[in-house]
């Protein structure tokens, strides 16, 4: 059967017994010139004794054995995200007699039928699933402001209220009988918070980042599985606080109703697990900071924003940095046009294959270093009139952008470099072709298509005032 048998190795060493990596695979040698999406997936590759990946792509492929396609592969490093193990290339397919089956590519989230079922969606309601699985998890805390206080209903029978913008602690017990019936699959047992104010009231504050005083130190991942969030009156939520609580287990935040937020510093960082995000008209519409806010989303493959999101953000620093499984970006107009600080925006970025912006992105940023850092899989990048024409920083934008066969638009008037791509001659002079005029360098180290160019070609990059290394 039609399938793939690749080795892999980290330099000379044979990557032998790995478990968890994740495919993608696209029947196509050039996804983004093909304009079609990868059609093939599994999260649960391995490699054998001898380093080796054995995928079945029988149940998707419409190649034939000997044919060429696409591959990306991908294993997160929990110690050291640098040392992740990441492929991404064309690869021949073989006839293989076993392997991990490939099923359909790119899937919506999809809620787990044995989890216990969301209440109905009501104002000024937020809601938790929660897991407890007889360790650690048993312990939760959260905090809420609001005029006289909230109460919180902690699903296990009890509830109790709180005083305005003091932190609410609960301690599980697995063997409560009020969990009868919530153990699930994966697992372990569920419950749902539901949390009100006292009395006809907004939240105006709601924080899911809180360590319970049973830990004395160190960074907690919360327990929250699912979150329904309808608070109007809102205007900070919090899931994360460096050294302090994460919402590693989130997979979905469902967020109705949000007050006006003037900032969004690191609103979802660290939410590795969550996979759907659903936001409500206006939201990020008046956050002035983007920093961080959704850092460390290892697992979301998409993002669809409402119109006005990012449109004032001038910070806009690791916005989304490490989102290593992120194929798709959806802004609206005006997205990243006032943002001065961009930075390792979509550092690590290793699966998006290439980005559509607006009018007007990058165009008053002076930070945009390191910004597409590491992004293994992209092929095109166009930007919009203006990106980059104020920059004074594009250090290591494109650094390890192995994938890369278009890259046009970039206005900056400073010294980068496209080194280590995939432009051929006509890629390299249609970027010539879209430089300013400037007295500046241009690093084109490693791409297939120098040899290919005559001094005619080079000198519409040189006549602007530009010195090509090569």
């Amino acid at each position: 059967m039609i399938g793939i048998s690749l080795q892999l190795f980290d330099e000379s060493a044979e990557q032998v017994g790995l478990s968890g990596i994740k495919a993608i695979w696209w029947d196509t040698t050039d996804p983004f010139g093909d304009a079609v999406a990868p059609i093939g997936r599994s999260e649960a590759v391995t490699t054998d004794a001898s380093g080796y990946i054995n995928l079945d792509l029988s149940s998707v492929s419409q190649l034939t054995v000997g044919d060429w396609g696409f591959l990306t592969l991908y294993r997160l490093d929990a110690g050291n995200h640098e040392d992740s193990l990441v492929f991404s290339g064309q690869v021949q397919t073989s006839d293989v007699v076993s392997g991990v089956v490939l099923g359909q590519a790119v899937t919506q989230w999809v809620r787990p039928t044995d989890w216990v079922a969301m209440p109905a969606d009501a104002a000024n309601q937020v809601c938790c699933l929660v897991r407890i699985d007889g360790t650690d998890s048993e312990y939760v805390a959260l905090k809420a402001v609001a005029v006289g206080g909230y109460i919180v209903d902690w699903g296990d029978g009890t509830s109790e209220n709180v005083a305005s913008n003091v932190a609410a602690e609960h301690k599980y017990d697995y063997a409560d009988t009020n969990l009868d019936g919530t153990l699930c699959s994966r697992g372990y047992k569920q419950a749902i918070i539901t949390i009100t104010p006292q009395g006809a009231v907004n939240f105006t504050e709601l924080y899911f980042n809180v360590r319970h005083s049973y830990y004395s130190a160190g960074s907690v991942s919360t327990p929250f599985l699912d979150m329904q969030v309808n608070a109007p009156g809102c205007t900070v939520l919090q899931s994360y606080a460096s050294n302090v609580s994460f919402c590693r287990y989130v997979e979905r935040w469902n967020i109705t109703a949000l007050g006006a937020q003037t900032t969004q510093y690191q609103m979802f960082s660290g939410n590795f697990s969550c996979q759907s995000y659903t936001f409500p008209a206006g939201f990020g519409a008046v956050a002035t900071s983007q920093y961080q806010m959704f850092g460390s989303n290892y697992s979301c493959q998409s993002y669809i924003f409402p119109a006005g999101f990012g449109a004032v953000a001038t910070n806009q620093y690791q916005m989304f940095n490490s989102n290593y499984s992120c194929q798709s970006y959806t802004f609206p107009a005006g997205f990243g046009a006032v943002a001065t600080n961009q930075g390792s925006m979509f550092y690590n970025n290793y699966s998006c294959q290439s980005y559509t912006f607006p009018a007007g992105f990058g165009a008053v940023a002076t930070n945009q270093g390191s910004m597409f850092y590491s992004n293994f899989s992209c092929q095109s990048y166009t930007f919009p009139a203006g990106f980059g024409a104020v920059a004074t920083d594009q250090g290591s934008m494109f650094y390890n952008n192995y994938s890369c066969k278009k890259l046009v638009n970039n206005a900056a008037e400073i010294s980068w470099s496209a080194d280590g791509m995939l432009l051929d001659a006509l890629a390299l002079i249609a970027l010539f072709e879209s430089l300013p005029t400037a007295t500046a360098t241009l690093t084109i180290t490693g791409n297939p298509g120098i040899a290919g160019l005559t001094a005619a070609n080079r000198l519409i990059a040189t006549a602007k005032g530009w010195t090509l290394v090569e």
